[in-house]
């Protein structure tokens, strides 16, 4: 028993001393972690005191929670106020979630489960939150999903692109998480009316940086005052709906019964200065330093507040002596009063038109109208004396007035056209009939000149035709319907009376687009003058022996036996004249055949064609051969022309038998080769043989 003291006093020694070692030991790894104690790495969040163990771990402690919110403050707080979710489990170990030495990238925070209540976080997901999944807002930051310490600002996760901070970070105010549109508040839930002007603006107009979010706000703390020292409220002239509309209660009047063109005027241009008492109320007070003409009166006598060129001055009454008719009423006041000036305004047409017609028609007015009245009444326009002074004024007119003024040819409906027409232009002596009725009036006044135009036809038609042959009497040959017509000129003055075809040929087709192709022809009325003979001058110039005027084709029979040397006969007489008179074909015509049929035979005989042939039938030869050195006789009588005038060979033709008969001749040894054929033959029959 002895023995074993000592041991159990070794064993308890040394028991003793491991644990001071082992608590020596832990108490210096508390203080170092290379010791070779920590079971591993620790997260990357918590790396940087990696080394300091007891910042988490106490000795035969563990790792408390006190030790875990002495850094982790701001959980702490929420978790004592109650907030979030740490606040449900606070009697609970953080190491019970959350595990450490696993690593630099092992998950310190464990990711919530499925069926997580968010609402316990103290941010409920609602609308398009909850639809969104987790790692949207809990984003990876440093190789770690974050779970805490959020900021629960709309800011945090939208930025914001459309108001750029001009309305402060309370979204909340105006949005809702079922959707960024619409917003929470409209313009009818706006404490500030939004009518009018204000419906243009935008919110961040009024509310930069989240200002005037409170109530309603006077008008000065987004507008500045244009009145000075006005310090009256704006409401108190003016609203929303439209600024200019001035509903000030004090005014006598309200600008509804401020006339014309005074209700759009502002408030200071009547009020300069925001002199808003004892305003005058005539025009002068305000019009006076821009009135064009000078004083006249009252200016309501002619103008209206409606408008200022509006006037409604009654020109009509009598006491003016002008009324305004046509065109004048259309005109304005200016046109006239030149300058402003009204009084003593001309009252006469060219005071204000000028005279186109340069005094023309005021040409009687140095005689007076007395001598002029008197001169008419003694001498009648038509019996006017040559020396007339009156004669010489208006020597080209037959009717002779006083001097006219504008309102006898123009009237104020229009200067143009004038009232002179052509049933009354006979007033002027000169009555516009046919072609003259549908001239225009410049055509007989050019250059405007109406006085002293010229009744003579030559006056406006030159007579470029007739050169004066034919003297000035132009109504002798011409009427007015038309010049080309001449119903009252009897050509049979001329010697040469027009009849049949004549009469319906244009004066031009015989005396020439300029009337003189006849002048100086020694013979103006022979057919040759006008028409060319298409026979030449095979007939000379009796053309009337054949044709006459009612139709150059219409030809009474020719007597061609009594007037030629040629008499037609059988088929002669059916032919067309131009069939043997073609002087194109054949310049010169005679009584021989081949003047139109030509020679067949080439000149091969020196017979005339009648000899053989007959008019009425050419391929019938009635040729007498009785009349040549070789009448025929016998069977030659009935043998045909060819048989003997071969190729043709009608002169020169050999008369000896052999020159017909050489095959005839017997082919034997005993034939007699020089004797005459017709000594032994004869034509009557050449068999028969006579010795």
């Amino acid at each position: 028993m002895t023995r074993r003291r000592p041991a159990r006093a070794l064993g308890g020694a040394l028991g003793l001393a491991v644990a001071v070692s082992l608590i020596l030991g832990l108490a210096a790894g508390t203080a170092r972690a290379d010791l070779g104690t920590s079971p591993g790495p620790i997260s990357r969040a918590h790396a940087a005191i990696e080394a300091q163990c007891n910042r988490c771990h106490v000795p035969f402690g563990g790792v408390p929670q006190r030790q875990c919110l002495a850094c982790h403050t701001a959980l702490a707080e929420r978790t004592a106020r109650g907030l979030g979710f740490h606040a449900t489990v606070k009697a609970q170990p953080c190491t019970d979630c959350h595990k450490e030495h696993h690593g630099r990238d092992a998950q310190l925070a464990p990711a919530p489960p499925a069926n997580f209540d968010h609402r316990i976080t103290g941010f409920p997901l609602e609308a398009d939150h909850a639809r969104l999944a987790c790692d949207r807002c809990h984003a990876a930051a440093g190789g770690a999903q974050r779970w805490v310490g959020l900021q629960t600002t709309c800011q945090s996760c939208h930025a914001d692109r459309v108001h750029h901070g001009a309305l402060g970070s309370d979204c909340a105010r105006c949005h809702r998480a079922s959707g960024w549109t619409p917003t929470l508040y409209t313009a009818k839930d706006h404490q500030t009316s939004l009518a009018g002007g204000h419906a243009k603006l935008q919110c961040a107009d009024c509310h930069r940086a989240g200002a005037h979010l409170t109530g309603p706000e006077p008008c000065v703390s987004c507008h500045a005052q244009p009145h000075g020292g006005t310090q009256a409220p704006c409401e108190t002239c003016h609203h929303v709906t439209t600024w200019k509309q001035v509903t000030f209660g004090g005014h006598r009047f309200t600008p509804a019964q401020l006339p014309g063109k005074h209700q759009t005027a502002t408030c200071l241009a009547c009020h300069p200065a925001f002199q808003f008492s004892r305003t005058a109320l005539d025009c002068a007070s305000c019009h006076d330093k821009v009135r064009p003409h000078e004083p006249l009166g009252a200016c309501e006598a002619c103008h209206s507040a409606l408008a200022w060129k509006l006037v409604r001055f009654d020109h009509d009454r009598p006491g003016v002596g002008f009324a305004l008719t046509g065109q004048h009423q259309r005109v304005d006041c200016t046109s006239c009063h030149k300058q402003g000036k009204f009084n003593r305004a001309g009252r006469t047409c060219a005071q204000c038109h000028g005279d186109p017609h340069d005094r023309q028609f005021d040409i009687a007015r140095p005689f007076g109208p007395t001598r002029l009245a008197t001169e008419l009444a003694a001498n009648p326009p038509a019996n006017l004396p040559a020396d007339s002074v009156f004669r010489r004024a208006f020597a080209p007119l037959s009717a002779i007035t006083l001097a006219r003024a504008c309102s006898d040819c123009h009237t104020t409906a229009g200067w143009r056209p004038s009232t002179i027409k052509v049933a009354n232009h006979r007033k002027f002596a000169f009555p516009l009939r046919d072609a003259h009725a549908r001239a225009s009036c410049r055509s007989c006044h050019k250059a405007g000149v109406f006085v002293g135009t010229t009744h003579a036809c030559a006056g406006c038609h030159p007579d470029v035709r007739h050169r004066g042959r034919f003297g000035t009497d132009c109504a002798s040959c011409h009427d007015a319907v038309a010049w080309s017509r001449t119903p009252t000129f009897d050509h049979g003055r001329t010697g040469f009376a027009l009849d049949n075809a004549h009469a319906q040929v244009a004066c031009k087709a015989c005396h020439g687009d300029d009337g003189l192709r006849l002048t100086g022809v020694a013979q103006p009325t022979a057919c040759q003058t006008c028409h060319t003979a298409p026979h030449g001058k095979q007939f000379g110039e009796r053309c009337t022996e054949c044709h006459n005027t009612q139709s150059f084709q219409s030809i009474p029979p020719f007597d061609h036996a009594a007037r030629t040397d040629f008499p037609l006969e059988l088929r002669h007489q059916t032919l067309r004249c131009l069939q043997c008179h073609d002087a194109r074909q054949r310049p010169t015509v005679n009584r021989a055949c081949r003047t139109c049929h030509g020679d067949p035979h080439r000149g091969s005989n020196s017979f005339d064609c009648g000899d053989c042939h007959r008019a009425d039938r050419w391929r019938v030869i009635r040729f007498d051969h009785d009349l040549t050195s070789y009448p025929l006789v016998g069977h030659h009588r009935i043998a045909s022309c060819g048989g003997c005038h071969t190729n043709p060979n009608w002169t020169g033709v050999r008369t000896d038998c052999v020159a017909c008969h050489a095959f005839d001749r017997p082919r034997t040894q005993d034939h007699l080769t020089k004797i005459i054929c017709d000594d032994c033959h004869s034509p009557t029959s050449w068999r028969t043989i006579h010795r």
